[in-house]
């Protein structure tokens, strides 16, 4: 059973449970009943709940002094607090307690089933992030550059196999026989699974990222070295054959014919200069 899966419902009022029982079931998630405190810290002490749907006001216990006991069982679980009260005093109290949202009766399902869905989406990722973030203790030395790393995923807000695939074509793109194989293969997913990811994310393919960045750096060879076409290629990534074709299907011309036409540019520029100074000055 998956735990993103597992809801526990708490509400004294057994009708109430069962329906929103039959619901959640249908949309997949597995779901415990409790219809007291005491009956609800007995189940989260026995199984782990992603979710927990709490009724603020219970006969045995207060739903807001649950949360603690909760939080202290589980510190991950997302909670919703339900109240048929809906004033800002007790839904703050509910939230300083540590619930992560609150909804007023009579229950909106909608609005109940989107904010499951969005606590538990938002909460698989942070558990992902938590645990790729322990696994780069192995290559990190220090707290601070734990911590920079860490930042640095969550500000770009994308799955950390995407962020570590496009650092390992970065450290990698020179090497010319680097594939799509090799890059999935260093984080540790298939092919198919990597495209996936990348193309819903980045809008195109691991390969195509590649090349882009390999053109990019020999842009910047051709037009700002005077190495050859060869030593370019190279420290691109490319072969000297594939670098020219890859080149010419992107730029729409040869490498050789790109750099000229950028020098003539630059020559032009550089001439026009001096008039333009001296007809400031006269």
């Amino acid at each position: 059973m998956e735990k993103e899966n597992n809801i526990l419902i708490v509400d004294d009022d057994e009708g109430t449970c069962k329906s929103l029982k039959l619901i959640f079931d249908k949309k997949g998630y597995k779901v415990d009943m409790a219809i007291s405190g005491e009956s609800a810290i007995k189940q989260m002490r026995k199984k782990s709940f992603n979710a927990a749907v709490l009724d603020i006001k219970l006969p045995d216990i207060e739903g807001v002094e649950l949360i603690s006991s909760f939080r202290k069982t589980n510190p991950g679980i997302a909670i919703i607090v339900i109240t048929a009260y809906a004033s800002l005093r007790t839904a703050m109290r509910a939230i300083n307690e540590g619930a992560n949202a609150y909804i007023t009766k009579p229950i909106n399902i909608y609005e109940l089933l989107d904010k499951i869905k969005e606590l538990l989406e938002s909460q698989k990722k942070q558990n992902l992030l938590e645990t790729e973030y322990h696994k780069l203790i192995k290559y990190k030395q220090t707290k601070k550059e734990l911590l920079e790393e860490r930042e640095k995923i969550e500000n770009l807000k994308i799955p950390y196999k995407l962020y570590t695939s496009i650092k390992y074509i970065k450290q990698n793109y020179k090497n010319p026989r680097l594939c799509v194989k090799d890059i999935s293969s260093a984080v540790e997913m298939n092919i198919k699974s990597l495209s996936r990811l990348w193309k819903s994310y980045m809008e195109l393919s691991p390969k195509d990222f590649l090349n882009n960045l390999r053109i990019e750096k020999a842009n910047n060879l051709l037009m700002n070295s005077d190495l050859s076409i060869a030593q370019v290629a190279k420290k691109s990534g490319f072969s000297k054959e594939y670098f020219s074709i890859v080149f010419k299907s992107r730029m729409q011309q040869t490498p050789m014919k790109y750099r000229k036409s950028h020098r003539i540019k630059r020559e032009n520029r550089a001439r026009k200069e001096p008039q333009e100074t001296n007809s400031a000055k006269d």
